[in-house]
């Protein structure tokens, strides 16, 4: 009886054993595969949300100064001092802007170049016979006004002018120097004044400087000072992605004239512009326009998930009208 049982008992022969394990490698390369797909999908949309993100920040930086182009502009200037179809202008046709001449800048003309402005909302009369170091205070909107101003002494304090916004121009043509400050009146506090003026609500303080900025030895904006101009033009350009092996992956740069290129979005390949005038048509005439269509492209990086045998190149585009205000 006992021989009988072992005989009933059996083992998987060397067959089975063989195809369980043949199933079982199926079963793992098929997971693994859709692991490494779903992995490659994750990263892809990663980046195209990268890529939207940053059209948006480039659309916002682009959006803001050309509503603001213009503003304290003096007359016989217009409100854009460069207009190109594109920043990068493919001129051979070789399906990238790295040539000699293909790459285009944005020229705008704005006083709030810097956004250091604060507006006065009451009079001041200045008596004649004042010396330059007696200081003013001048009432300003507020609180957070001040915050854009560095008071101090003689190497620290900021140099500013006051601008009339309804003919553009400064009551008085004299650089001053911001001495003090106090957020909870709140007001700015101004020196240099050399002759009598009056000055009016509504008048505009507008960042020119500092001692630092331009090596002024001699702490006096007013004695052999550099040229000033308080209607900077802020410049948008393209440039190589120094981060990216995509020759055609591109970053937006701002240049306020003063601190050089700020690069402010990436990952893209294009900026293109119509300009429009007051009946929508398109014009190429500097004195006609009012607004202008702004088309931003964008795209994944051709040595990162663009890969041919990763995901493939994904563009994206942002577009929008944007009105000159001034």
């Amino acid at each position: 009886m006992r021989t009988m049982r072992l005989k009933q008992q059996h083992a998987f022969t060397l067959v089975e054993i063989l195809i369980v394990m043949a199933l079982m490698g199926i079963v793992v390369i098929a997971v693994m595969g859709l692991e490494k797909s779903s992995h490659r999908t994750s990263k892809t949309s990663e980046e195209i949300a990268d890529v939207q993100q940053n059209l948006r920040i480039a659309m916002s930086h682009l959006s803001r100064d050309l509503r603001l182009a213009g503003f304290l502009v003096p007359a016989g200037q217009t409100a854009l001092a460069s207009a190109p179809s594109s920043l990068c202008n493919d001129l051979n046709a070789d399906g990238d802007c790295l040539d000699s001449g293909e790459s285009q800048s944005l020229g705008i003309r704005t006083a709030m170049a810097r956004g250091r402005v604060a507006r006065i909302v009451s009079d001041k009369e200045i008596p004649s016979g004042v010396a330059p170091e007696t200081p003013f205070a001048f009432s300003v909107a507020t609180s957070s006004m001040c915050d854009l101003f560095t008071k101090g002494g003689d190497s620290t304090g900021d140099y500013v002018t006051i601008i009339r916004p309804v003919d553009k121009q400064p009551p008085l043509d004299r650089i001053f120097r911001v001495v003090d400050k106090d957020r909870d009146a709140p007001t700015l506090t101004l020196r240099e004044f050399n002759a009598p003026c009056q000055f009016r609500a509504g008048d505009l303080i507008v960042w020119v400087g500092s001692p630092g900025t331009y090596n002024d030895t001699d702490y006096n904006p007013n004695t052999g000072p550099p040229t000033y101009d308080y209607s900077t033009t802020v410049s948008f350009s393209l440039a190589d992605d120094a981060n990216s092996s995509d020759p055609y992956m591109k970053v937006l740069q701002r240049n306020d004239g003063l601190s050089g290129n700020h690069t402010v979005a990436g990952k893209l390949r294009n900026v293109a512009f119509a300009y429009l005038r007051e009946d929508g048509s398109t014009t190429g005439n500097l004195d006609e326009i009012v607004a202008v269509r702004v088309l931003i492209t964008g795209a994944t990086d051709a040595s990162m998930t663009g890969q041919k045998n990763y995901s493939g190149i994904k563009t994206r585009q942002l577009e929008q009208v944007v009105k000159l205000r001034n």
